[in-house]
C-alpha cells in the first residue's frame, strides 16, 4: 500500500467512525501504519477492541471509543475523549452506516427514523463536534464522509438507505461551504459494492453472495475495505489541500456508464 509509507498523515490524529469492522476498520488500520493516532469509534465494543488490539498490538498508537453516533452527548464524550488522549483532532472519517433491504411498502417510521439517525444526523453530530475543536485548534483539518455510489443512484430494496446518502452527500458540499474559511477540508469517498459485515440479516447476506456483482463492474470484481483506503489518506494529506466539497466513486468503474460484460465466446 504504497501511500501508507510517504508519511503524509504522520503525528495527526484521526478519528474513524465504524471502525470495528470494514471499511472502517480498514481505514484505521492504514492511518495508523501511516503513523497517525486513530481514535476508534464503535457502538459495539465487544467487535471494536479487537480491532484497536491489532493495531497497538503492532506498535501503533489507538484508542477504543465505545458512541452511539446518533446521540450527540456519547459523540460529544467521544471527541472529548479523544482530545483527552491525544491532545487533537485533525482528520475524522464518518464512516458508521446503517444498511437495511426493504421494500418500500414495507418501510416502517421507526426503521426510516433509524436509517437517518445513523446515516444523516449521525454524520452530521460528528462533523460539528470535530469541527468546533479543530476550529478552536486554528490550524484547519479534514472530514471525510463515506457515503455510497447510492446517492448518485437509487436501488430497489434501499430506498431510504439511498435517500439518507443523497443526504450525507449534501451535507458534505454544506459543510465544506461553511468550514472552509476555517481551512477544514470536507470531502467524501462513495463506494460501489464492497465486501463487507454492513448488512446484519443473514438472509439478506446470502442473497447478496450469490450474486456476481464483479459482473457489472468492468474491472471485473467486488470492491474490498482496502481499496478504499489510498483515497482516505490522500484526502487526509496535504496532497489534497485544494480539495474540498468533492466526491470520490470508487465502484471498479460500475457508474462510468451501462456495462455488458464480453461473453466467454465472444472475439476479442
Amino acid at each position: 500500500m504504497g501511500m501508507t509509507a510517504d508519511g503524509t498523515i504522520k503525528g495527526r490524529v484521526a478519528v474513524v467512525t465504524g471502525a470495528a469492522t470494514g471499511i472502517g476498520r480498514a481505514i484505521a488500520v492504514a492511518y495508523a501504519e501511516a503513523g497517525a493516532k486513530v481514535v476508534c469509534v464503535s457502538r459495539r465494543m465487544e467487535t471494536l477492541r479487537p480491532a484497536v488490539d491489532a493495531i497497538t498490538n503492532a506498535g501503533h498508537s489507538a484508542l477504543a471509543v465505545q458512541a452511539d453516533t446518533s446521540d450527540a452527548e456519547q459523540v460529544e464524550a467521544a471527541v472529548q475523549q479523544a482530545v483527552d488522549a491525544f491532545g487533537r483532532i485533525d482528520i475524522l472519517v464518518n464512516n458508521a452506516g446503517f444498511l437495511d433491504f426493504s421494500p418500500i411498502m414495507d418501510v416502517s417510521e421507526e426503521l426510516f427514523d433509524r436509517t437517518f439517525a445513523v446515516n444523516v444526523k449521525g454524520y452530521f453530530l460528528f462533523s460539528q463536534a470535530a469541527a468546533r475543536q479543530m476550529i478552536q485548534q486554528g490550524v484547519g483539518g479534514s472530514i471525510i464522509n463515506i457515503t455510497s455510489i447510492s446517492a448518485e443512484q437509487c436501488g430497489e430494496l434501499k430506498v431510504h438507505y439511498c435517500a439518507s446518502n443523497a443526504a450525507r452527500k449534501m451535507l458534505t458540499k454544506g459543510f465544506a461551504l461553511e468550514l472552509a474559511k476555517h481551512q477544514i477540508r470536507v470531502n467524501a469517498v462513495a463506494p460501489g459494492d464492497i465486501e463487507s459485515d454492513i448488512v446484519r440479516d443473514p438472509n439478506i447476506q446470502h442473497v447478496l453472495d450469490s450474486v456476481d456483482f464483479g459482473a457489472f463492474a468492468p474491472l471485473g470484481r467486488r470492491g474490498k475495505p482496502d481499496d478504499i483506503v489510498g483515497a482516505c489518506i490522500f484526502l487526509a494529506s496535504e496532497q489534497a489541500g485544494y480539495i474540498t466539497g468533492s466526491t470520490l466513486l470508487i465502484d471498479g468503474g460500475a457508474f462510468s456508464g451501462v456495462y455488458f460484460p464480453r461473453a466467454a465466446d465472444a472475439p476479442a
